[in-house]
């Protein structure tokens, strides 16, 4: 208990000398003491008080040889501190005010990553995820021959198995709701689940859009009106036989097949 005491005052001792040492910084009027002292709260991750003291000193040094390299730590203090609003600001002045400085691979990759810390989970808005891979994509062509090629391949693939499962969910949302009120949504099941077989061919989707296609074509087919009812059931004929010669190896080969069994009894009526 002793041992514990003695150490808790000395940790209180050094985090009140910590806060002293800083406030006097903050009041020191020597701007390149106050520069130095950033590095060093920078260096130790400290992002906070190193932008603060960045800060205060932005404009005494506007327009010299410091002015970068302060401009570039102000935009990463604030994306090692999640303010990813506050650095793609500063990331954007200094791609504008520096387009050819030390910095501005790493802040147009920094730019990019900032959409990708922002996306968010596939059942809500995906701009984030969409502006990031736009960026990244971009980043690629400017930079062909970077080290960051397949970190970036890997963040853009998962940022598109994002946006995959986001028209999935879009697409079996529809496809539950099938005739509501006399609205075809079966329609926009299969146009949801077509383009993002489209948009992402190599998804770990592309069964679930796939199977979501042959139910939503047969449901189309079944619940046509007469004048319909042999067209849609070709077409849902057509997908099953798709279905099963793409996945033969399908959790949904049953299913699929005990559909396209029913399509063809249909069909055979008409002939």
């Amino acid at each position: 208990m002793h041992k514990f005491y003695i150490l808790f005052i000395s940790v209180m001792v050094l985090l009140l000398s910590s806060c002293s040492n800083y406030q006097k910084l903050l009041k020191n009027p020597d701007p390149a003491i106050k520069y130095e002292a950033a590095l060093e709260y920078f260096a130790k991750k400290d992002y906070m008080r190193s932008l603060t003291l960045l800060q205060d000193i932005t404009p005494v040094y506007r327009g010299t040889e410091k002015a970068e390299n302060i401009l570039y730590l102000i935009a990463s203090s604030n994306f090692h501190q999640r303010d990813y609003i506050s650095a793609r600001h500063y990331y954007s002045v200094y791609i504008s005010s520096y387009p050819r400085g030390k910095y501005i691979e790493e802040v147009k990759y920094m730019n990019a990553l900032s959409f990708y810390k922002e996306s968010p989970e596939p059942k809500l808005d995906q701009t984030a995820s969409s502006k990031a891979i736009e960026l990244f994509n971009d980043f690629l062509l400017e930079y062909p021959k970077t080290d960051k090629l397949v970190q970036i391949q890997l963040l853009v693939s998962e940022l598109q198995e994002k946006l995959a499962e986001r028209e999935l969910i879009s697409a079996t949302l529809y496809y539950n709701i099938g005739n509501y009120r006399g609205n075809n949504y079966y329609r926009s099941a299969i146009v949801t689940a077509e383009n993002a077989l489209k948009d992402y061919p190599k998804s770990k989707f592309k069964e679930d859009f796939s199977i979501l296609v042959v139910r939503s074509k047969y449901q189309e087919a079944i619940q046509s009106v007469e004048n319909k009812l042999y067209e849609r059931s070709v077409a849902a004929l057509d997908e099953c036989i798709y279905f099963l010669q793409e996945y033969p190896t399908s959790n949904y080969i049953k299913e699929v097949q005990q559909l396209k069994l029913e399509l063809e009894k249909i069909i055979i009526k008409f002939t």
